[in-house]
């Protein structure tokens, strides 16, 4: 139903200074309910921000929800294709949010937010889920790799070949870089065995027979 509210997760390549904008247009939308959380990295992407960019957590209708997502777009030129070709900003596929807390937990990891509407005690949890010993670096990466998906699920059209590939490269670049700004060290088989975990269980299209092809290709011949 569109006047249904529901959590919506995603990010924008956002100047930190602007949060108070932010926060105006929260209340400009009538969205009652939102968290925004501010990151900086230095992992090459979002360079347009030097690396700032801001975490969202809204809870609203899909009316509400697209106007707020148009306006932010034109309002901050949020036009690039994934942090390394301009401001981006990418949001998640409802369908594909399992757990809610985990999403959120991801959002505020860096502690850095500005919210509204949640209580006091859920800021609370969320931040002691997001500060416990990882084991989960994986489950961070695909969290991250989801909140790209609609960058990373793009097909590229290649020279001399009338269909299109999926773009693995990125998928892989985007994996090494996530473990460069974490510090931590990653190979190229974690990489390839990482890309393979993402492809075989959130790859939109891994259920067709060109799909399947893709994966089976990936896994066989990497």
């Amino acid at each position: 139903m569109a006047d249904t509210k529901i959590l919506r997760f995603g990010f924008a390549a956002i100047e930190h200074k602007h949060i108070e904008d932010l926060v105006t247009m929260m209340t400009e939308y009538e969205i009652e309910k939102y968290i925004m959380a501010l990151e900086k990295v230095s992992n090459g992407t979002h360079k347009e921000t030097k690396g700032e960019h801001i975490h969202f957590v809204l809870f609203v209708n899909l009316k509400v929800f697209n106007t707020f997502k148009e306006t932010l777009k034109k309002k901050y030129n949020l036009s690039g294709k994934n942090g390394t070709t301009g401001r981006y900003a990418g949001w998640m596929n409802i369908n594909k949010v399992r757990d809610s807390d985990k999403f959120i937990a991801y959002t505020v990891k860096d502690n850095n937010l500005k919210w509204k509407g949640f209580e006091p005690d859920e800021i609370k949890k969320a931040l002691t889920a997001s500060h416990k010993k990882k084991e989960t670096i994986q489950e961070e990466l695909i969290a991250h790799l989801l909140v790209q998906k609609s960058e990373l699920n793009k097909e590229r059209y290649e020279k001399g070949n009338s269909g299109c590939n999926y773009d693995l490269e990125n998928l892989e670049r985007e994996i090494m870089a996530f473990h460069m700004n974490k510090k931590v060290k990653i190979g190229k088989s974690q990489v390839k065995n990482l890309a393979l975990t993402y492809l075989q269980l959130h790859m939109e299209t891994r259920f067709t027979k060109e799909g399947m092809d893709r994966i089976y290709n990936y896994m066989m011949h990497n």
